[in-house]
This record gives structure tokens, C-alpha cells and sequence, in this order.
């Protein structure tokens, strides 16, 4: 999603995902004339949700607000803040009226107790992108397309092959031989991940280094759940 620009000396946007239509209604939504916020906002999202991304042991709960301070302009968060201040004033103007009213009226010739509807006050906080709907939508459409890299799919085969284990165990017809394959396979998961891991680090430092991929390479990929069950079901026999 990053490549890194020589005459900006600094990495930026891959121009292919601004042909995607959520990442294009970011790009068109920021007015000003370099689309550097709409540019920020893709960079958050890559920071995010990729696993490569240096901001990626940070716990999700600071992870956002780390990230919008290392990449936002301090003058646009500054811009957001008072935005959101003006709408806690207002806020808390409006319930100061309302406390001031009666909170009974009559009705019928009787008085009645009428419920106050006071206005929500936000909480001053630091801008968050998640907030935009269109960031949102670029975000799902970006952790769709990470499923689809090497990385991802370390970490899914991994899990398939426990519940493989697991399925084989369960199963009365299984044989000590089809509960040891499928143990010694969970056992080199560990090892294969490494490898599809290093495998997709190399891939994605290629595609950054060349700036013309627009693709990552998938690497190896385990063998199915049903062709290993056919597998052990054949040994067995």
C-alpha cells in the first residue's frame, strides 16, 4: 500500500489505491489542493491493520491515537479539537436552559411531570479516524484485501491445522497413526509459518523497492482440510 517516494524522500500512498472507490471518496472528500488529510487517512488505515506496519504492538485501545499523532499535522488536529469544543459548548449552553425551565406543565387541568431531554456532550478527545465513514469503508475493504497476502495465510493455516487435529481426535474411526500425522503436521506449522512470514516481508519490501508491483506474491500454502483428511484416511488403510 506504501511505496516510498526518492524526490519526497518519504513513503507515501501506492497511486493504484486511489482508483479504489472507497480510497477515491477519502481522496475526493479533502479539499485541500495536495489531498494530504486524505493522504493521512489512507496512511492509517495501512498502520492500522497491516501486520508490517511498526505500530503494530501497540494495543488497539492507544494504537489509533498513537498513530494519528506520529502522521496528522498538528494543524489539522488542532482545527478538529475546536470543532469539537464548539459542539461541547453548545452542548452544555443548550442544558443550561433547559435546566432553567419547569419540568412540569399541565395538561388536562392537571400537572404533569415532563422529561427533560438534555443535549449529548461530547468528550474532548483526540481526533479519530474511525469516526469517518468513508475511512471505515476503506478500512474493510483493505482488511479484505490483507487476507489475501502470505502473512494472513501463515496465521490461518495455522489455526486450520488445530482444528484438523482436533476434528481427527473427536472422531472414533480414527486410527493412533491419523492422530500422530496430524499432531507431527501441527507440529511443523511453526516452522512454515516462519517461512510464508519471512516470505512475505521479502515480498512486500521487493514491491515497495520496485514501485510497479500491484501485487504481493501469496508464497506456500498449506494443503486443504479435505486433501489432508483424504491423505491420512489413505494411510490408515
Amino acid at each position: 500500500m506504501l511505496i516510498f517516494d526518492i524526490q519526497k524522500a518519504k513513503y507515501i500512498v501506492d497511486p493504484h489505491f486511489w482508483t479504489i472507490l472507497p480510497f477515491k471518496k477519502i481522496r475526493e472528500a479533502d479539499k485541500n489542493p495536495d489531498k494530504h488529510i486524505a493522504e493521512c487517512k489512507a496512511i492509517w488505515i495501512y498502520h492500522m491493520y497491516n501486520p508490517h506496519s511498526p505500530f503494530r504492538d501497540h494495543r488497539n485501545k492507544e494504537k489509533s491515537d498513537v498513530i494519528v499523532r506520529a502522521t496528522f499535522p498538528k494543524s489539522f488536529l488542532e482545527v478538529e479539537e475546536r470543532k469539537l469544543q464548539a459542539l461541547i459548548n453548545d452542548a452544555v449552553i443548550k442544558n443550561k436552559e433547559i435546566d432553567v425551565l419547569s419540568d412540569t406543565v399541565v395538561e388536562g387541568g392537571e400537572m404533569v411531570v415532563k422529561h427533560k431531554e438534555y443535549a449529548h456532550v461530547p468528550t474532548l478527545r483526540l481526533y479519530d479516524p474511525a469516526e469517518d465513514e468513508n475511512v471505515l469503508q476503506a478500512a474493510e475493504w483493505y482488511k479484505n484485501h490483507l487476507q489475501q497476502t502470505p502473512l494472513w495465510y501463515s496465521y490461518e493455516s495455522y489455526k486450520e491445522a488445530m482444528y484438523n487435529l482436533s476434528d481427527i481426535i473427536r472422531d472414533r474411526s480414527s486410527s493412533a497413526s491419523n492422530i500422530k500425522s496430524a499432531s507431527s503436521e501441527l507440529d511443523l506449522i511453526p516452522l512454515k509459518m516462519e517461512k510464508m512470514k519471512q516470505q512475505a516481508i521479502k515480498d512486500e519490501a521487493t514491491t515497495v523497492k520496485i514501485q510497479g508491483a500491484k501485487s504481493i506474491k501469496r508464497g506456500e500454502m498449506l494443503e486443504s482440510h479435505a486433501s489432508r483428511k483424504q491423505k491420512l484416511k489413505a494411510s490408515a488403510e
